[in-house]
């Protein structure tokens, strides 16, 4: 498949952007929201879109730059696109940001006071009274620019919807979970995949069979008991299929861990628990250290491994790491969540870049990254 799309995919994406206009329940939201035409007071952010990548994964991405801009104090205002309007409601992390206040607007030129200006328009003009100016490219590829940024993982829209964040925890406390797993584990998604044959890593089901396999002391959780209140264990693994971790739980219980086995996702290595575990102070145990800008590194932040050999002599470490060992990790992780990936971290860069003309590239995280040797 190629990195820099498909006549599928193009096709895919031409059908989606019809849809809307032959479907009453799209034309009766777009009529909606278009009438909220009232600018709000203060900073703003305006949104600008027209293709509708920008709505991948139920607007999670979406979601997470909208929100990221209005901790800064910028309200969202929306440009008077139809395609983008008519499924506010359709997409499930999209619609969460029409709950904030808002505004709609026929474009830029309406806009007299200073502004950030968000946009995927393959035309759009700079625009002299913006503040700041973010195209969206949706190209599979890495930065090469000064003025390009990676959009980053962060934590998972769920997540940040139904706790605080982030969540407070005594970093001198004892925890009852040495190690820690938590996720879907059907080998038809999370078997031998991509995650193997494209970024030449363990995938899920690899992993958690050698734990497994290697270690006598690894518990499965049977019970939503167990889940409220994390029995001691060295080694603990919870298959959220059979027993799901209520999203206003989830943070509740990664911070009853001081590791956490933060195995890749289905597609691709990436997953939002990673953050989510940062968050915590629940240091990762992770095969991709390096796909986190900055990367995190071993001994400090996260352990690591390459290999299902290095795999057990790396939860073995975790199993007989100091006390004192694991508080200044602890403390470590959280510092590089609070600076790097707590909400607003990201919009807060691109407001401070030397460049007021930035390109946000939406899909770097999907290029495997060279081993470095």
């Amino acid at each position: 498949m190629s990195y820099g799309g498909t006549i599928l995919e193009a096709l895919q994406n031409t059908a989606r952007s019809l849809r809307s206009y032959v479907t009453p329940s799209h034309l009766a939201v777009f009529r909606e929201l278009r009438k909220h035409s009232e600018l709000p007071d203060g900073k703003i952010a305006l949104f600008d879109f027209t293709d509708v990548r920008i709505d991948s994964v139920m607007g999670r991405y979406l979601h997470h730059i909208v929100r990221d801009f209005n901790v800064n104090g910028y309200a969202p205002v929306f440009v008077d696109n139809f395609g983008f309007l008519a499924t506010g409601y359709k997409k499930k992390y999209k619609a969460k940001l029409f709950e904030l206040p808002f505004a709609v607007v026929s474009g830029p030129e309406q806009l007299e006071r200073p502004f950030v200006y968000v946009t995927d328009r393959k035309d759009a003009k700079l625009q002299t009274n913006a503040e700041l100016t973010v195209f969206v490219d949706y190209t599979k590829r890495r930065a090469v620019r000064s003025n390009e940024v990676e959009l980053p993982l962060f934590a998972h829209p769920k997540i940040t919807e139904s706790n605080e964040l982030p969540p407070q925890f005594d970093g001198q406390d004892l925890r009852p979970v040495r190690v820690f797993f938590a996720g879907n584990t059907n080998p038809r998604k999370y078997g031998r995949s991509t995650v193997s044959s494209v970024y030449g890593m363990l995938s899920r089901a690899e992993i958690l069979n050698a734990v497994r396999e290697h270690f006598a002391t690894a518990d499965t959780a049977t019970s939503m008991g167990q889940i409220e209140n994390l029995p001691e264990n060295e080694l603990l693994l919870i298959e959220t299929q059979h027993h799901r971790i209520p999203p206003e739980r989830w943070l509740d219980t990664m911070k009853q861990a001081d590791f956490f086995l933060a195995c890749p996702g289905t597609v691709m290595p990436l997953c939002h628990n990673l953050v989510e575990a940062l968050s915590c102070g629940t240091i990762p145990i992770l095969q991709y250290h390096q796909y986190l800008n900055p990367e995190l590194r071993d001994g400090e932040n996260c352990i690591t491994f390459h290999d299902l050999h290095s795999l057990s002599l790396t939860v073995q470490r975790a199993l007989d790491m100091s006390r004192d060992e694991i508080l200044r990790m602890r403390a470590s992780a959280r510092e590089y969540y609070d600076r790097y990936f707590t909400e607003g971290a990201f919009a807060s860069r691109l407001l401070e870049h030397e460049s007021k003309n930035l390109t946000l590239l939406m899909n770097a995280y999907r290029i495997p990254i060279q081993k470095k040797i």
